[in-house]
């Protein structure tokens, strides 16, 4: 379940692989160069791999809503552009749509597509009963942030990872005093301990 943006809002916050300005085509403007943030997130508790267009750096920053977003799993292949007036363009092709964007030299240009081909394609497929979730910082736990809820017939289990390396924290079913899930605020709560 995912956190509430005045919890979880701003890029720094998020599990961002990279961030920036570049010049992307516009399909309104008949195909105009304009200068957009983008930011390619990681799977999270907020979704999974995906690049995301932003007006300016504030509005990522603030969590405010982006303008598009594409699903790296929706995204089939992403080369360079050919022509020499775009020499450092990226084109990310899908089975409905080509998208395409401008950066500001060589440099950019390398990283960009060499993360990009990093997430294209990819699903973040967790096994049965493994959520992403985002923990919120508690005075109880010395662990906050992106994690993943494993949920067993027996316990619950927050650990960094999906394979339950690096466990943070485990709650046996018995001692699970009671929960509750808030859905405006997308909030799981759970209260544990011995009653005695």
């Amino acid at each position: 379940m995912s956190v509430p943006e005045e919890i979880y809002s701003g890029i720094e916050n998020k599990v961002t692989i990279k961030h920036g300005y570049v010049k992307m085509k516009s399909r309104q403007l008949g195909g105009f160069w304009k200068k957009r943030y983008i930011v390619l997130y990681s799977p999270s508790s907020m979704g999974p791999s995906r690049l995301v267009k932003y007006n300016d750096k504030n509005d990522a920053n603030r969590g405010e809503k982006c303008l598009s977003e594409i699903m790296m799993a929706d995204v089939g292949t992403v080369v360079r552009m050919a022509s020499e007036d775009s020499k450092h363009g990226i084109t990310l092709n899908m089975p409905t749509e080509v998208r395409q964007f401008l950066c500001d030299d060589e440099v950019d240009c390398c990283d960009w597509l060499q993360k990009l081909k990093a997430e294209t394609g990819k699903m973040d497929v967790l096994p049965q009963g493994v959520f992403r979730v985002f923990l919120i910082p508690s005075a109880q736990l010395n662990y906050s942030g992106e994690c993943c809820l494993h949920i067993h017939s027996e316990m619950f289990l927050l650990s960094e990872n999906p394979d339950k390396s690096d466990p943070i924290v485990e709650w046996n079913i018995k001692y699970i005093r009671r929960y509750a899930v808030d859905e405006s605020k997308k909030l799981l709560k759970i209260e544990n301990g011995r009653y005695h």
